[in-house]
């Protein structure tokens, strides 16, 4: 009898919502990092008690997979110690 007043679970509606900045061309990640991303970096390193530089990728309409492989293409050998994601940041180790 309670199995039938059992709610069965749903699917999550947004597990096929792709994020509409994963397949842009190599030209357009440079324009949207360059846009939004250096900022970030410019405005976080300047201060003294920050370690990192965080961008969210909410920001960036990205997945944090493709943000971070882009970003370690577009920022290689530019003397940041690690580029890494989470599921809602992109970081850029200063110092």
């Amino acid at each position: 009898m309670w199995e039938d007043i059992l709610k069965k679970p749903i699917r999550n509606p947004r597990v096929d919502i792709k994020p509409k900045n994963d397949n842009l061309s190599m030209k357009e990640y440079e324009k949207l990092f360059e846009d939004i991303v250096d900022p970030e970096i410019e405005r976080d390193a300047k201060s003294p008690n920050m370690s990192m530089a965080v961008v969210r990728l909410d920001k960036l309409d990205m997945s944090s997979e493709k943000a971070e492989e882009v970003a370690k293409k577009l920022y290689a050998d530019m003397g940041y110690l690690r580029i890494f994601s989470d599921s809602t940041h992109l970081f850029f180790k200063l110092r």
